[in-house]
């Protein structure tokens, strides 16, 4: 079975600059069109939890802001009780519920692990930051249109 970005993304070394350019391209993309007003509903109808041990950190809420300005329903998740007891079974529900997980500060191997358990994408602040310094012009709101651009290649 092929692999596609997202899930490449969490693997060190996976991503071709084939990826990164996909990437890139989808959040100038998805840049213009905010500039221009023109809504993106791309996630219209998708549910998208958010996995943070604080709900309140700004990467919580950076992801929480990329996916509903696609059009996603999101939801808050505290880490440590998607993650306690039967890790399995809890995985299984979010499997059901969601769309997508988006995980604030969850290791590689443990997004990788939920990604497995779900069967779901699971997007990961980590490699974001890589994706940075790819971006063409620098600015300000690159994570933004990141975070956007990898829930559309995981999600729509």
């Amino acid at each position: 079975m092929k692999s596609t970005i997202h899930q490449r993304l969490l693997l060190p070394g996976a991503m071709s600059a084939a990826d990164t350019r996909a990437l890139v391209g989808t959040a100038a993309m998805l840049r213009q069109a905010a500039e221009r007003g023109v809504p993106q509903p791309l996630l219209r109808g998708k549910n998208v939890a958010v996995l943070s041990t604080d709900p309140q950190s700004p990467m919580a809420a950076a992801f929480d802001r990329a996916a509903s300005g696609l059009g996603a329903r999101v939801s808050h998740v505290k880490t440590e009780q998607a993650l306690a007891g039967d890790s399995d079974s809890n995985a299984r529900v979010l499997g059901k519920l969601y769309d997508a997980l988006a995980c604030d500060n969850l290791p590689k191997d443990a997004a990788l692990r939920l990604q497995r358990q779900t069967d779901r994408p699971v997007v990961s602040d980590a490699p974001l930051a890589g994706l940075l310094a790819a971006m063409p012009q620098p600015r300000a709101d690159d994570l933004h249109y990141l975070m956007q651009a990898v829930l559309v290649h995981a999600v729509a």
